[in-house]
């Protein structure tokens, strides 16, 4: 049987092989960007979770302020936590 010589033999893996550095550099591109805005995407959806759970803990501590009750406070201490108080309503409007 006749044998192809080793010369052949590498030329023909070679094109056999469809290698193309630029495709292959092209390809590495692509999958590197698609990492890329896949971790993007999960930090700023973990980032934007921190910030809502931030928002809604100060909303429940406004809530807890609107709460208390000032007629056993010192007239001082009644005064801020009313003028907090005040603050926080007009943060919030009421729809009515």
């Amino acid at each position: 049987m006749y044998r192809i010589q080793k010369s052949q033999r590498s030329s023909n893996s070679t094109a056999s092989s469809g290698s193309n550095p630029g495709m292959f550099q092209e390809m590495l591109q692509q999958q590197y960007e698609l990492e890329r805005k896949m971790k993007q995407d999960v930090l700023e959806r973990e980032s934007r979770a921190r910030v809502d759970l931030l928002e809604s803990q100060k909303i429940a501590e406004d809530m807890r302020v609107l709460t208390m009750d000032t007629s056993s406070l010192d007239p001082m201490n009644a005064a801020i936590v009313k003028a907090q108080q005040a603050r926080i309503r007009a943060k919030y409007p009421t729809q009515e």
